[in-house]
């Protein structure tokens, strides 16, 4: 594909707008944005030479923003109600988030015939399981990092408000603050090393895939066979415009 036929997609997520170049399945380029303008990405978008724009959100959609892209390029919206190219085993499809789907079908590309799980550690953390078939069969959402430790402090009376650190835990915790840290971060990557310790027991040839804003902080990829590719949401979205751009 030329580089005139780029492929612009826009995830705008509870904490920022991440935004990735594609031409076809390959992304050439990618970054984020903490609270964009279309000032702001539009000399960039003009670089790229962007034919297609695909807008999702898996947080609040700026509405004013969306309505000045639609007037400058062909923007394709994808939703909950957006069709996607997998065989749906979840009860309340129309419950799934944006994210969530978009991971599960960029796994079921990736893995059509295999079992995968992918793990998106953001805001929350979710697990999404594909198997065979391209057949989405559930998942589960818990707590993210910030929010662990945000929640310590707003339902307590004097445990103090902890930030996200750059240094790994220290067990066992030396101060207050150090064990609040401790206790989110080890109980965050121990959580994720159960689900994927349990869930490989029923499937032992199991795909895992890591990806999102915190996924740096588990050290355990290389140890548990993880693959990280902090991009998957934005090649799902990709993969749900390339199918309905080929079916329409």
């Amino acid at each position: 594909m030329s580089r005139s036929m780029r492929t612009l997609v826009l995830d705008w997520g509870n904490t920022s707008l991440k935004y990735g170049a594609f031409e076809g399945v390959h992304l050439t380029d990618s970054g984020r944005f903490a609270d964009p303008t279309l000032v702001d990405l539009e000399p960039w978008i003009r670089g790229q030479k962007v034919e297609h724009v695909v807008a999702a959100s898996t947080g609040q959609t700026p509405e004013p923003f969306l309505r000045n892209l639609q007037g400058r390029y062909t923007v394709f919206l994808i939703d909950a109600h957006t069709q996607v190219p997998l065989n749906m085993g979840y009860s309340t499809p129309e419950t799934l988030g944006v994210d969530r789907k978009a991971v599960a079908v960029a796994a079921a590309m990736d893995y059509p015939e295999e079992w995968s799980m992918v793990i998106d550690c953001g805001t929350c953390i979710t697990y999404d399981l594909v198997a065979p078939g391209q057949r989405y069969v559930g998942g589960a959402i818990s707590p993210g990092l910030a929010m662990r430790l945000k929640a310590m402090s707003a339902f307590t009376a004097r445990l103090p408000h902890v930030e996200l650190r750059s240094d790994t835990f220290r067990w066992p915790g030396q101060s207050t603050n150090d064990s609040l840290w401790t206790g989110a971060l080890k109980g965050w990557q121990l959580e994720i090393s159960g689900y994927v310790n349990e869930t490989r027991q029923e499937h032992p040839e199991l795909n895992i895939i890591l990806t999102g804003g915190d996924a740096p902080y588990f050290e355990s990829t290389e140890k548990l066979g993880i693959f990280a590719d902090p991009f998957y949401v934005l090649r799902g979205l990709n993969a749900i415009y390339g199918h309905h751009a080929r079916t329409k």
